[in-house]
């Protein structure tokens, strides 16, 4: 009999590290596999915020696990309104949530792992770092960042191809994720995060850390409501033998 309620506990609880992904609830592509992003001295942890000046320069990226071959980082604004976006509405790829877009901050190709796991070795950016910048009267901004494989010769789908990609560029909005995926195929790894223009005064592991707040909201709380609900789950399933 103890042996039988240890077995439950321990599936109720390994059940929420395979529910929950690294991506953004409800939106595609995702993955449960964490791409460790590195802003200077702060590691991302998934749907922290951030102000804009504390990720003004491209992050460190790297995967704790060996990767062989060519890969690509890509980073969108997810959040980008209809207000927001100067050109028609009309056939908009969607953002996360009701009459949002997309917004390509960065492309990074011919990605390989080098010592430390970090990646980079002779990447080109096809599409050179933005720096996030949300208008201050929006919500924030959520930004995700993804560790896509690059097969041989590829090239961008229809869909993103022929794009003037500097930034400044109108054609950076409206980036089709998905088309990208399907091209390249599916992430391997991701995290996300969110930034916002509105001052904020927060701390990270009890250490102040200007323009930055630690990881709360729907990500947290949609890991603990799982898990609680999991555990409760096995806990009457156990109370009914």
């Amino acid at each position: 009999m103890k042996t039988r309620i240890f077995h439950l506990l321990t599936v109720a609880l390994a059940l929420p590290l395979q529910v929950w992904a690294e991506t953004p609830p409800n939106f595609q592509p995702s993955t449960d596999n964490r791409l460790a992003v590195a802003y200077n001295s702060t590691t991302v942890t998934p749907n922290q915020l951030f102000q804009p000046a504390a990720i003004a320069n491209a992050p460190t990226v790297s995967y704790n696990r060996t990767l062989q071959g060519p890969y690509m980082i890509a980073m969108f604004d997810l959040s980008i309104t209809y207000a927001d976006f100067a050109g028609p509405t009309t056939d908009l790829v969607p953002g996360l949530g009701t009459n949002t877009t997309t917004y390509l901050h960065w492309l990074r190709t011919n990605v390989t792992q080098t010592p430390g796991a970090v990646l980079g070795g002779s990447a080109n950016d096809t599409a050179a770092y933005v720096s996030p910048a949300p208008p201050a009267t929006d919500a924030p901004h959520t930004y995700i960042l993804y560790l896509f494989p690059q097969p041989t010769n590829f090239t961008l789908p229809a869909v993103d191809a022929g794009r003037n990609l500097s930034a400044g560029s109108m054609n950076r909005y409206n980036f089709s994720i998905q088309a990208l995926a399907d091209a390249a195929g599916q992430p391997v790894a991701a995290n996300y995060f969110r930034a916002t223009s509105m001052p904020t005064n927060s701390t990270t592991n009890g250490t102040t850390s200007p323009g930055v707040q630690p990881s709360t909201g729907s990500a947290a709380s949609f890991k603990s409501s799982v898990w609680f609900t999991t555990v409760a789950v096995a806990v009457g399933i156990v109370m009914a033998m």
